[in-house]
């Protein structure tokens, strides 16, 4: 079952990245008062929005969770897929960042939604991050009971063989087969 939606603070998500990769210096200057959530209004929710995005588009997914957490009212799925769009992008993108905006969903809210999952899955295959994007997959199938298209594990069966993969490939034919309940191997 997936946690509820809640308010969090930015800096659970900053201190949690901080110990997954190594410190970047922030891209896009900011003062403190734009930073101060009871500062802003609903205009400024446009100025933030654009500024994640342009932090994440450059690689700098701590001050693109500086301007998502400062969204009143909090920031939604839509937004978080927004910023793992343009983070995975970027092209610094780290397998262990996706995780770790997803595991950060999942414990704080809001929940990740099929889309968040496909951005994830689509960005993590292109970047070429085959076992990221099969963890991806499984997180969405098993973990939270949205079933991936044809196309979504068609893909991921061919990029695994083209790379001589084989067993990443048998590994996600054997789970469609397992899950044959779900329609999907009368498709294959």
């Amino acid at each position: 079952m997936l946690s509820p939606c809640r308010r969090v603070r930015p800096v659970s998500f900053v201190s949690a990245l901080a110990t997954a990769a190594s410190s970047a210096d922030a891209s896009i200057s900011t003062s403190d008062s734009d930073l101060d959530p009871e500062s802003h209004g609903p205009a400024d929710s446009t100025l933030l929005r654009s500024r994640m995005r342009a932090s994440a588009a450059e690689g700098n997914l701590a001050a693109a969770f500086d301007a998502l957490g400062c969204l009143r009212p909090a920031p939604a799925a839509p937004d978080y897929n927004a910023l793992l769009h343009a983070y995975l992008r970027s092209g610094r993108a780290a397998a262990e960042h996706v995780a770790a905006v997803i595991s950060h969903m999942r414990s704080a809210g809001p929940a990740p939604n099929a889309l968040t999952f496909n951005t994830a899955f689509n960005g993590l295959l292109r970047l070429g991050h085959l076992d990221a994007a099969h963890a991806v997959l499984e997180e969405m199938w098993s973990g939270c009971g949205f079933v991936p298209s044809f196309t979504t594990v068609d893909r991921l069966i061919k990029k695994a063989v083209s790379g001589s993969n084989f067993d990443l490939a048998l590994k996600f034919l054997h789970k469609i087969r397992v899950y044959s309940g779900s329609g999907m191997v009368e498709s294959v």
